[in-house]
């Protein structure tokens, strides 16, 4: 075969290649449906220029706030969002609570933990979550429970531990080596600034041809 040939050869494959390339590429696309443009550009205008996201984040956390099942934050939640769609004009909107199993609710009113002598100083704590109520202020001493077994903990502390605070674990020793905080609180202009809607990206063009 003479060179010239070759090269013929070679060129009349590359071009069955891209046509093929292409054909594979243009017959899904063929075959999609159409695009319901006006919808999208609708659905865009709404996130874009009336998004309500910030509202609906700040009243489902600052002013329901935590929600364990069955707790009254959670019926509260539910029917201010019920409320909510109603009003965008919703139809068939409903709640459909969970009651199988019954469960008993819970939520915190108040609480509060802080050290009376020799100095006094506030506690950081949380009461777990379905804990019992106290009747009142209660006080008690501190102590601290060193026991590997439960037959240890009888041996050494029955009849010790009655109306005391008792903890679990010594003291963390290790010194302190960071004092940048992990949190950060944001400034009024930051959160307006990050409630503000992204801008709109520039439409960009088709597919450029296609190199096989």
């Amino acid at each position: 075969m003479s060179l010239p040939l070759v090269r013929r050869v070679t060129t009349v494959l590359g071009t069955l290649l891209a046509l093929a390339v292409t054909a594979s590429v243009v017959t899904p696309l063929a075959a999609q449906e159409k695009v319901d443009v006006a919808t999208i550009e609708k659905i865009k205008a709404e996130a874009m220029g009336r998004s309500q996201v910030m509202d609906i984040m700040s009243w489902l956390t600052d002013v329901y706030g935590p929600r364990l099942t069955w707790s009254p934050n959670l019926t509260k939640a539910g029917q201010w969002a019920a409320t909510t769609m109603k009003g965008w004009g919703l139809a068939n909107v409903h709640l459909e609570p969970w009651t199988t199993p019954a469960g008993l609710g819970w939520a915190n009113e108040r609480f509060s933990f802080q050290a009376v002598s020799p100095n006094p100083f506030i506690i950081q704590a949380v009461p777990r979550a379905w804990s019992a109520s106290t009747k009142g202020k209660v006080t008690g001493a501190a102590m601290i429970v060193d026991a590997g077994c439960v037959s240890e903990l009888q041996q050494k502390y029955a009849s010790k531990l009655k109306n005391a605070f008792v903890m679990a674990t010594r003291a963390d020793t290790n010194p302190v080596r960071e004092f940048a905080p992990w949190a950060t609180r944001l400034s009024d202009s930051a959160l307006t600034m990050m409630a503000q809607p992204p801008q709109a990206a520039a439409p960009s063009g088709g597919r450029g041809p296609i190199t096989p």
